[in-house]
C-alpha cells in the first residue's frame, strides 16, 4: 500500500504536464494490478490475511477505492 501512495505521489506532477493525465491514470491502474498479483503469489500474505478477516477482494476493493480517489483528485 505503501508502495501505491509513493507511486501517487511520485506520479502526479506529471499530470500538469499537457495531455499526460490519462497516462498516469492508466499507470496506476495497471500498477494496483501489479500489487495485486505480487500479494498473490506470497502464500504467507494469504494465511495471515484470512486469519485478520481480509481476502484478496476486500484487498482488491482497498485498491479500488484508492484508484477511485486519485481520479478525483487529480
Amino acid at each position: 500500500m505503501l508502495k501505491l501512495v509513493f507511486f501517487l505521489i511520485f506520479l502526479s506532477p506529471l499530470c500538469l504536464i499537457n495531455n499526460m493525465y490519462w497516462m498516469v491514470q492508466i499507470l496506476l491502474f495497471l500498477i494496483s494490478f501489479v500489487f495485486l498479483l505480487m500479494n498473490n503469489f506470497m502464500n504467507y500474505w494469504s494465511e495471515i490475511s484470512y486469519f485478520l478477516g481480509s481476502d484478496m477482494l476486500s484487498y482488491g476493493l482497498i485498491m479500488l477505492s484508492l484508484w477511485i480517489c486519485s481520479l478525483m483528485l487529480l
